[in-house]
């Protein structure tokens, strides 16, 4: 395993390390109030951010070349969103801050839009899959290291089953559980459905089972499901005879017979009620319509629209809430209707690709993620924030879906599945 890691970047490209720097950038930030987020000035975190971006674009551009005639494809869709995304900046609520989002999000479509144009897409966006897959790894690793020898600084208290809720300084225990979810998901798909030429073997069933820690350890009720429902999908797809007769028989038994201890383990100290309520998101998801119709048809700027509805009171919600959990409302407040126009045909048009390679039975291992992005997109962000895991795994894998489909190719082992061409 680990001389096929060494194999994968060895032949890292600029445009990988371009998505490497854009991903350094992403993940510079400090928690900030709806309104230090919005009027702050500009520190040391931005000028990092600034400089990883600036590196990325540099990157992207070199290897652009000739302008690529724009065609009808999911790409091409959101790269227009992310371009609405930079012009909202000309009448945002706050500058600074949709600016560099929509810059960043703008830089990582350009860098997907390149490598369908340049030869063996497959092979490429397939690496960028996999590039996406080991940076939000070594993401939950570094949680993971934090939580065992710092807890206090890598964890916050619970009243569920568990007292620590495993949480980190630069991602939340959400996304703590919904990247143990993807990455665990793509292992395992990797393992039921071997790419051709993958030379890891049985690794992938542990890297599996490492990875289902994280939604437990982080209490992400979204995560758990998402591997539950994502597992057995695969296993009913590759494994039925598994599935029907050695997975699904126990699991509800021993969901029946454990149902208490299980509903305490979901419910995590909170009512029944405010379970029931999606942990307040019915009513941010309420408020936050009501403040769309202020602005429907451009919103107040890409990126903020959820910070700049609680820049007018957070409506008993802590004041560094970030969103309002809901990616669909995020693109309705930060562009209005004209970015959703753009943005909602690419995401379903992403799903309709991964749904068919499904019930065909290929390419399981990027197909799976859309579990993943769905359910991420309608209980967070998602597919509708800035540059993030869901984004980046969206757009790298309805490209590569895309590309496989429009030239009716068997899936490309690129990287750490197998060999793959020369690129620059």
């Amino acid at each position: 395993m680990i001389d096929a890691f060494l194999r994968f970047v060895g032949r890292t490209t600029t445009l990988e390390l371009a998505w490497i720097s854009l991903w350094l950038g992403t993940i510079s930030f400090t928690q900030r109030t709806a309104t230090e987020s919005l009027y702050g000035g500009f520190d040391s975190t931005h000028f990092q951010r600034y400089v990883f971006d600036a590196i990325a674009l540099g990157l992207a551009l070199m290897n652009v070349g000739r302008v690529r005639k724009p065609r009808r494809d999911p790409v091409t869709l959101f790269l227009v969103y992310a371009l609405i995304g930079v012009i909202s900046t000309t009448w945002s609520a706050a500058t600074l801050p949709s600016l560099g989002k929509s810059g960043e999000l703008f830089i990582g479509v350009i860098i997907v839009w390149a490598m369908l144009s340049k030869r063996a897409p497959l092979a490429r966006l397939m690496r960028l899959i996999e590039w996406t897959a080991m940076l939000t790894a070594a993401t939950l690793v570094a949680a993971l290291i934090g939580f065992v020898v710092w807890p206090s600084a890598f964890s916050i208290p619970s009243i569920g089953v568990f007292p620590l809720q495993m949480d980190a300084p630069f991602v939340s225990a959400n996304s703590i559980a919904y990247g143990g979810a993807a990455v665990g998901l793509f292992c395992l798909a990797r393992h039921v459905a071997p790419p051709p030429g993958s030379r890891i073997g049985a690794g992938y069933l542990w890297l599996t089972f490492f990875f289902a820690i994280f939604p437990v350890l982080s209490q992400g009720r979204t995560g758990q499901t998402v591997f539950i429902l994502g597992a057995l999908l695969l296993l009913l797809r590759r494994r039925p005879g598994m599935a029907l007769l050695l997975v699904v028989p126990p699991a509800l038994i021993l969901g029946l017979t454990f149902l208490g201890e299980i509903s305490r383990f979901f419910l995590r100290g909170q009512q029944e009620a405010q379970f029931l309520g999606l942990s307040g998101r019915l009513i941010l998801w309420q408020w936050a319509w009501e403040s769309f119709q202020n602005h429907p048809l451009f919103g107040v700027g890409f990126g903020i629209g959820s910070r700049y509805m609680f820049a007018q009171g957070t409506g008993g919600f802590g004041a560094d809430i970030s969103s309002a959990h809901n990616g669909f409302l995020e693109v309705l407040l930060g562009t209005g209707l004209m970015g959703f126009a753009f943005w909602l045909p690419s995401l379903l048009w992403g799903v309709r690709l991964a749904v068919a390679g499904y019930l065909a039975g290929q390419r399981l291992d990027v197909c799976i993620l859309y579990a993943y992005l769905i359910a991420t997109t309608v209980m967070s962000i998602g597919v509708g924030g800035w540059m993030s895991p869901p984004p980046a795994f969206f757009l790298a894998a309805t490209a590569y879906l895309f590309a496989a489909r429009s030239r009716a190719v068997q899936p490309a082992a690129g990287g750490l599945a197998g060999a793959s061409a020369g690129q620059r």
